[in-house]
């Protein structure tokens, strides 16, 4: 696993994208089971990390800046988004 980590490192920095946009299931790191919405939008101004679990597998902290007017778009053009 930390091999394939190394792999899309580099092959992100070879890239140098502009814009990246994260999709993942992180949402029992941040809410309930009572309380569990269809998808979250980040808006703070970083997603810094890591949790426990990824610690665990060997991933460092990091810290990535967020374009906060960018994650504000309303995802797919969903009408039922809410800021």
């Amino acid at each position: 696993m930390k091999a394939g980590f190394a792999e899309m490192r580099q092959k992100m920095a070879d890239a140098r994208p502009e814009v990246l946009i994260c999709i993942g299931n992180d949402h029992l790191n941040q809410l309930f089971m009572d309380n569990m919405p269809a998808f979250i939008v980040g808006k703070g101004p970083t997603a810094d990390g890591t949790w426990a679990w990824e610690r665990r597998m060997g991933v460092p902290d990091y810290s990535a800046k967020v374009d906060v007017a960018l994650a504000m778009l309303k995802p797919l053009g969903h009408p039922s988004y809410e800021t």
